[in-house]
């Protein structure tokens, strides 16, 4: 016998049925690869379509909160009695007005209340001995505005800067 003739009886025969398995089985992986991108596809439409849980409430609307309008004044310098330890105040402010009410007409009068609080703030401090209380220069400005401006109303006073130098 030859050598060519045993590598040839060495190789099965292939008969056309085991020609069309190789073919079937890339169908068949086509198809599947086929059905899980339209499920993905699909699952992905419909989940962005709803996108709470059924059994969830509906998601809340919060209106949106609009904040009261805070009016600063620019720093004041104020002196102190000569009895004082110290010299002068440095006082820096803000006023919290309810919904916006009258932000306008305090802007239009900033200056003139400015002077008027500037006043009223150095007699009180000349009076005081000694560094005014905290609380006493927040009555002293909530008495200010309301005798100057009787209509407005001070939600709040912050008291930014209050410095003895």
């Amino acid at each position: 016998m030859k050598p060519e003739e045993e590598v040839t009886q060495d190789q099965p025969e292939t008969s056309p049925q085991g020609r069309e398995k190789p073919f079937r089985k890339i169908a068949l992986l086509l198809l599947l690869l086929l059905l899980g991108v339209s499920a993905l596809l699909w699952a992905k439409i419909f989940s962005s379509e709803k996108p709470g849980r059924p059994d969830s409430p509906p998601p809340l609307v919060r209106a949106p909160v609009q904040a009261n309008p805070v009016v600063d004044f620019d720093p004041f310098l104020i002196p102190l009695a000569e009895k004082s330890r110290y010299a002068f105040i440095s006082l820096s402010f803000s006023l919290e007005l309810p919904n916006g009410q009258s932000e306008k007409e305090l802007k239009e009068k900033m200056s003139e209340l400015r002077g008027f609080l500037y006043d009223r703030l150095k007699e009180d401090f000349q009076k005081a001995e000694g560094i005014p209380l905290f609380q006493s220069v927040k009555d002293g400005i909530d008495r200010v505005i309301r005798l100057k401006l009787p209509g407005l109303q001070v939600k709040e006073i912050y008291i930014r800067e209050f410095l003895a130098l």
